[in-house]
């Protein structure tokens, strides 16, 4: 059988095996994906506003396959001036199903602007597919510089909106 086909089987499988879970447990709703990543202080009585410039604050990285995997893969990017102080930046290894991997890192907020926590989450099953989540935390408050220009809205012959895509 052709690779890709059988990712479509496995996707569509694991996409009806998700649904019938939830709907079995009453919940409704979109079935989940195969794998989720989060970014969360790790005291929980910090919020993103509060942070401020220069301020150290540990963070969990969690990721979760609802799938058994051979590899999973965890990459943290720090961007906008923010620094590592410790911790890793990444982890690689198996992950059983709803198994949560965890990274803690201690991230020293910049001194201006607005950092940001990007993390992302990779499995790869046996048959080949991929599967990634991705996560982001702003350090600090964000500053707009100027607002933002409104497009002006077009209207057709008979005076409905015009959508534009760019």
């Amino acid at each position: 059988m052709n690779k890709r086909l059988v990712a479509y089987c496995l996707l569509f499988a694991i996409g009806i095996s998700i649904y019938s879970n939830e709907c079995a447990a009453g919940t409704s709703g979109k079935p989940l994906p195969p794998l989720r990543i989060r970014i969360a202080p790790v005291q929980q009585d910090i919020i993103q506003a509060q942070i401020k410039p220069g301020d150290i604050i540990d963070f969990n990285v969690s990721a979760t396959s609802s799938i058994d995997v051979r590899q999973m893969r965890i990459e943290v990017e720090l961007t906008g001036g923010a620094k590592l102080v410790s911790g890793d930046t990444s982890w690689s290894g198996p992950a059983g199903k709803n198994e949560e991997k965890t990274i803690v890192l201690t991230v020293r907020a910049p001194k201006s602007g607005l950092g940001r926590i990007k993390a992302r989450a990779i499995i790869s099953p046996s048959d080949g597919t991929r599967f990634s989540a991705a996560a982001h935390y702003g350090l600090g408050k964000e500053v707009k510089s100027k607002p933002e220009q409104e497009h002006p809205v077009k209207k057709d012959s008979k005076g409905r909106d015009i959508i534009e895509y760019r």
